[in-house]
């Protein structure tokens, strides 16, 4: 039992963390533009594809590598500026981690992180 003392500590100090960094109403507009998650899953994205609603996942790869160069290593779907974005997470020639985000539909650059 006196092993998950600290553990109850550190579990306690991160929620107090969490809850003092809340959003306030005037903060808002300060974090319009942080990536939000969308619940998509593969059908509806595939549905979307076939629609013609979104461009290949190949073509906004092709349009991010020529911002960031590197190997894709995960794919998401989020919201960015209230539209939605592929968030495509390299790892640069360089061994950084940058954070493309796509629109899906034009194929434009919404963000780099």
């Amino acid at each position: 039992m006196p092993a998950l003392r600290p553990l109850a500590v550190i579990l306690a100090l991160s929620l107090l963390a969490a809850a003092s960094t809340g959003l306030h109403a005037d903060d808002k507009s300060k974090h319009r533009d942080r990536p939000q998650d969308v619940e998509l899953d593969q059908n509806d994205a595939l549905q979307r594809l076939q629609r013609s609603e979104f461009k290949p996942l190949s073509d906004a790869i092709a349009a991010a590598q020529k911002v960031v160069a590197g190997e894709v290593v995960r794919v998401k779907v989020k919201r960015v500026r209230e539209r939605l974005a592929y968030e495509l997470k390299f790892i640069t020639t360089q061994g950084m981690i940058r954070e493309v985000y796509v629109d899906p539909v034009n194929l434009e650059i919404l963000k780099v992180e």
